[in-house]
């Protein structure tokens, strides 16, 4: 019972996340709600590690390839981060959410292609269903079909999280959830930082910062739910499923307070995503 509880505070959560991030970078910009974002991300991650320093303490234990492909990764991480908050900005923010959701779809065919790992017919049947669903999602019908905006950004997010979450297969040893987000915010802080440096463009704080201090709070609390969830022995495929799904609560705030609207072929479209999200987090 707890695992579900703590699974879907984490759906929410996350949820949570994409949507007041995408509000918040629609009023300031899109950098700035990456760089604040980032900011207040390792703040926050920083004081956790305050309390168990031996999440950061073990990564000067590991090889030198392990920390390079942790690096790499977290960058593909933060560009996707990049994409994904773009795409909120200029488009449906519960479409551009539920794309960026799909990454599994990324790690299962590179499993495959890569490591020559085999596919079920379910979960092969799941995969082809998830393909179709970001296909319908993608596309606005007016007179006639074209690419919604802000879809292409969601596109570009799944990619880069899939690939990212795959190179944490060739780590030589297993890293923690907590360990894995201090990489991504740090390698993700320096990189916003450099390009504010380079463009020379202040950060000015609004009152509309509460925004995103409620998207990086929401994130980590969604990653702490996580953690206790999938802590549970033989609880993967349920915390995958649920949590998997919290393009349903962006694509209802959305809804809500933004009045975004979705044609049918995009409902279509979103409901396919979910539904293969969530078979393919237990059957796979």
């Amino acid at each position: 019972m707890n695992v579900v509880i703590f699974s879907l505070l984490s759906m929410v959560s996350l949820g949570i996340t994409d949507f007041t991030a995408g509000v918040y970078g629609r009023k300031e910009g899109a950098w700035s709600a990456i760089f604040l974002n980032e900011i207040i991300g390792l703040l926050l991650i920083s004081i956790i590690i305050l309390f168990k320093p031996t999440l950061v303490i073990d990564l000067v234990s590991y090889p030198f390839f392990d920390i390079s492909l942790l690096v790499f990764a977290s960058t593909l991480n933060f560009l996707a981060i990049v994409c994904l908050i773009y795409g909120f900005t200029v488009g449906n923010i519960g479409i551009v959410s539920a794309l960026g959701s799909s990454f599994n779809l990324i790690v299962i065919l590179l499993t495959w292609l890569v490591l020559g790992e085999g596919l079920s017919i379910i979960s092969l049947t799941f995969l082809l269903i998830l393909v179709v669903g970001v296909f319908l999602s993608m596309i606005e019908f007016s007179g006639k079909y074209y690419l919604a905006k802000g879809s292409v950004c969601g596109l570009f997010a799944l990619i880069m999280w899939g690939i990212s979450f795959f190179l944490m297969i060739f780590l030589s040893r297993e890293i923690s959830l907590f360990t894995l987000l201090f990489s991504n915010f740090v390698v993700g802080f320096l990189l916003s930082f450099i390009y504010f440096l380079v463009k020379r463009r202040p950060v000015l704080l609004k009152k509309s910062i509460w925004l995103i201090v409620v998207s990086a709070l929401a994130e980590l609390i969604a990653y702490v739910f996580l953690y206790l969830a999938g802590s549970v022995e033989g609880s993967g495929g349920v915390v995958g499923a649920i949590t998997g799904s919290y393009a349903v609560i962006s694509v209802l705030l959305g809804y809500f307070f933004l009045k975004e609207k979705l044609s049918k072929t995009q409902i279509i479209g979103i409901v396919l995503i979910l539904i293969s999200i969530t078979a393919i987090s237990i059957f796979n």
